[in-house]
């Protein structure tokens, strides 16, 4: 009898374990592909023709861990010095168990 409820308190702590796993598995590979994400925007802005930059919002989505996650883009462009070079900042967000996560990334484009 004794055996039975240690075997269960030990199977109960071994499932608090799997899920705190998961949990930080998910939230790796969600934040591995934001940070994609913003790298290929980012290289995107960089092959963008000057005067075709714009601010914008998009909201893509992606396949991770079977699932289907949709993220906020916003870029963002300013001026760093007036028609020769722009900061593009891409901002990439996404949410997960109630919290919202962000990676930025900036490319820099020149006039040529």
């Amino acid at each position: 009898m004794i055996a039975i409820v240690l075997l269960s308190i030990m199977m109960l702590a071994s499932f608090t374990g799997l899920i705190a796993s998961y949990r930080s598995t998910t939230t790796n590979a969600l934040r591995d592909e934001g940070v994609i994400l913003g790298q290929e925007l980012a290289t995107l802005a960089r092959n963008t023709p000057y005067a075709s930059l714009a601010n914008s919002t998009t909201y893509p989505t992606r396949q991770v861990s079977n699932a289907t996650v949709t993220y906020t883009v916003q870029q963002t462009v300013s001026d760093m010095v007036i028609g020769l070079v722009s900061a593009v900042r891409i901002d990439v967000s996404w949410g997960y168990q109630g919290q919202t996560f962000q990676y930025t990334a900036t490319a820099i484009v020149g006039n040529t």
